[in-house]
């Protein structure tokens, strides 16, 4: 995992050393600082040692979902990093890698249709609706390469949820913006619901944590309840935070379209001429003072 990170960081940038040649403005600094963002929030989840706490506290798998779905999800797109890391691979790496976007070939449309917005939005949302189920989380955390699979799938479909509220390859119609203010609002209220069922459950909910406590004792000195309070409070707030000003900030760009857009009123608009009802035109003659 730490190799991919590390190739993915290269091809990055060396794609955005080129395109700053060429369009400054795209490959700005900011774009930058978002991909080492996105980049650390991974490396925290995957190859920290929150990783390697899972095992023992339910807090450092809350932990990592707060990284990969609400920290290196959004800021992979905001960093550009498709296209950057397109422009720094090889130019027949890049061609097919365009073409594949392009073409109508049966991979082409296995990706459109596999990547549209409705089912992107259905996967995430079951993705970690499923993360906190008990039985699943009993299950996958007594198989640690069982864990990791499925910690790559919950990225993945976060990967796939951001594309169409952040902006990626532009493969699919375009994406209305009340419609994405919808599914931000859609994936804010279950991530709320089960932030608080976990937080305010008065009983273990994972047997598999439970038996960790039990067998080794759990670091910081939490108790089982404890720990499971703390990692659903985080998942709460930091989920909020994230979805809530997302939400915000798509809004924001509705009114702020909505007033740019908006027509002068024409001159005279209310004259009693263009107010009359059609076929009473004659009231308006009748009425008019002398």
């Amino acid at each position: 995992m730490s190799l991919l990170l590390l190739l993915l960081a290269v091809a990055y940038v060396r794609g955005w050393r080129r395109m700053r040649t060429v369009q400054p403005h795209l490959a700005s600094r900011v774009r930058l600082v978002a991909f080492v963002i996105s980049m650390a929030a991974l490396a925290g989840a995957l190859i920290s040692p929150v990783e390697t706490w899972t095992d023992r506290l339910l807090v450092a798998r809350a932990l990592q979902k707060v990284l990969l779905c609400m920290v290196a999800a959004p800021f992979f797109w905001l960093a550009g990093t498709f296209h950057f890391v397109a422009w720094g691979l090889p130019t027949r790496w890049r061609r097919g890698i365009g073409g594949l976007l392009r073409n109508r070939s049966q991979a082409g449309r296995l990706l459109r249709n596999s990547t549209q917005p409705g089912f992107t939005w259905l996967l995430f949302v079951s993705s970690f609706l499923i993360w906190h189920d008990p039985a699943f989380v009993n299950y996958t955390m007594a198989h640690t390469w069982l864990h990791r699979l499925t910690l790559c799938g919950l990225g993945l479909a976060a990967i796939l949820f951001w594309w169409h509220i952040v902006g990626g390859p532009r493969i699919h119609t375009r994406f209305p913006d009340w419609v994405r203010f919808a599914s931000l609002v859609g994936v804010e209220i279950p991530n709320i619901v089960s932030g608080i069922a976990i937080a305010f459950a008065s009983t273990p909910l994972y047997s598999y944590y439970a038996l960790a406590h039990a067998a080794a004792g759990y670091p910081l000195r939490l108790t089982v309840i404890e720990d499971q309070m703390l990692s659903g409070g985080i998942i709460w707030v930091f989920g909020s935070m994230t979805y809530f000003y997302s939400a915000v900030m798509v809004l924001n760009k509705i009114f702020r379209d909505n007033d740019g857009n908006s027509a002068r009123p024409l001159p005279n608009w209310d004259a009693d001429a263009r107010m009359i009802a059609p076929g009473l035109e004659h009231r308006v003659r009748e009425n008019r003072y002398p």
